[in-house]
């Protein structure tokens, strides 16, 4: 929360986006999950709230709320039902997805290697133990830690949207409270009659609770979302064969689904199967003419190659759907660096630097033209800030250490150079300005 207030000066305290979860989760259409994934349909939800935003000038996420709390006042039977299904799927044994965590990837952690019902056999000792101890002050004195981050979370995702991820932080509690649920049936059974009889109760409430809410399900979906999740850590791991295997059995599933066709195009971009990228980026572009990831995908693809006009038409398409972001503005400013218009290339940082104040690299790539002009503080100041978001980055440390040199501050740069050299004592360009320091 303060480092999106304070950093990224955002009006969203609660979580980045969270004008759109309660959208998400209060919204038309909701069903109390992430029914909304990132892909075609997300991205023109968020296109049209950009455009509609900026047009009453207004944030996105202000726009959400004000939306959402328009269909609450228009349907408030609807929204407590909505409310009471949260509530329930919050302790469901199913684990609700939201694109990173789809089932065929979620039982590979360690947790739910298991069994699947790992969290629901936990879920059903916590609240088994929470009904026994009901009129038990010590026990939520005693607790009190563990509940208050059950309460903290469970109300959140009422509140918000649920999901599997958004419950993690409640593990932790869930475990202990869980034992302590155990503990208290142990007692209730080994004591016998009455009390035998309230442990099995509690046990009954609690497994409908966590058995009986059905949220929405979408096996093959899932299956085909975790494919491209696997395709796409893949690409990062280098292994580009593979990874085009699971891009392309995602893509039978989801043929309109332009994420696969863009990552299939970096994929083959790697192999340096350009022609094939190519075609992969049309496709992309083809399924999805409202994403602006394909046309930039493209860009950058001609940039890269040295085709520079064509370069610029895909930019331009990419910027007319009116939705640019902090990538589109990034890689069409790395475009004019490489066609030398900087002026342009400056202008585009900064607007990447505005809408992300935390943005690295284009903080960096703007001290490096900074530097290059001989206005060496203010190089400073920007490597300095790229380095506080990355701050164990060696190169951008002998950046910055060259840039304090030329300012005059000699002794801060050694100090920098250190470091550097600490983290990457085979640092050439390291070494290369500790020579030239020797020298001046």
């Amino acid at each position: 929360a303060y480092y999106n207030v304070a950093v990224l000066d955002s009006d969203s305290p609660l979580q980045a986006n969270s004008g759109f979860n309660l959208f998400l989760g209060n919204g038309p259409d909701s069903d109390g999950t992430c029914r909304l994934r990132p892909g075609p349909k997300w991205n023109a939800v968020h296109g049209e709230a950009e455009k509609t935003a900026a047009a009453s000038g207004t944030t996105k996420d202000a726009l959400f709320i004000g939306r959402t709390v328009d269909h609450i006042k228009k349907n408030p039977i609807e929204w407590i039902g909505l409310l009471s299904k949260k509530f329930l799927y919050v302790w469901n044994w199913r684990e609700l997805t939201a694109g990173a965590d789809s089932w065929p990837l979620r039982y590979f952690t360690p947790f739910q290697s298991w069994f699947k019902w790992s969290f629901g056999f936990c879920a059903i000792l916590a609240l088994s133990g929470l009904l026994l101890n009901l009129r038990n002050p010590r026990y939520f004195y005693e607790y009190r830690h563990f509940l208050l981050l059950v309460a903290a979370f469970w109300f959140a995702q009422t509140i918000l949207v649920t999901s599997g991820r958004y419950r993690v932080g409640m593990l932790p509690a869930i475990l202990v409270l869980s034992a302590v649920g155990a503990s208290a049936l142990i007692f209730k059974f080994s004591s016998g009659g009455k009390s035998a009889f309230t442990g099995i109760v509690a046990i009954v409430l609690a497994a409908v609770v966590v058995t009986v809410p059905q949220p929405p399900y979408h096996p093959e979906n899932e299956l085909a979302e975790a494919r491209t999740l696997m395709g796409e850590a893949l690409i990062r791991r280098g292994f580009y064969g593979d990874a085009e295997k699971f891009l392309v059995a995602s893509a039978k599933t989801l043929p309109d689904w332009s994420r696969n066709y863009n990552l299939l195009g970096l994929s083959l971009e790697k192999r340096k199967e350009y022609a094939l990228a190519e075609k992969a980026y049309l496709k992309a572009v083809g399924v999805a003419p409202e994403d602006s990831d394909g046309y930039a995908n493209l860009a950058t693809l001609y940039s890269v190659r040295g085709r520079g006009e064509k370069a610029d038409v895909y930019f331009k398409m990419a910027f007319s759907l009116g939705v640019p972001s902090t990538k589109l503005h990034y890689n069409y400013a790395l475009h004019c660096e490489r066609v030398g218009r900087t002026s342009e290339a400056v202008k585009q940082y900064e607007l990447c630097i505005k809408a992300n104040p935390a943005h690295r690299m284009a903080l960096n790539n703007l001290g490096a033209i900074a530097f290059r002009h001989g206005d060496y503080k203010h190089a400073v100041s920007l490597f300095k800030r790229s380095l506080r978001f990355d701050t164990d980055n060696a190169g951008r440390m002998v950046n910055l250490a060259a840039a304090l040199f030329l300012s005059g501050n000699g002794e801060e740069a050694q100090i920098w150079l250190r470091k550097a050299l600490e983290l990457n004592p085979d640092s050439q360009n390291a070494r290369r300005l500790i020579k030239s320091m020797h020298q001046r």
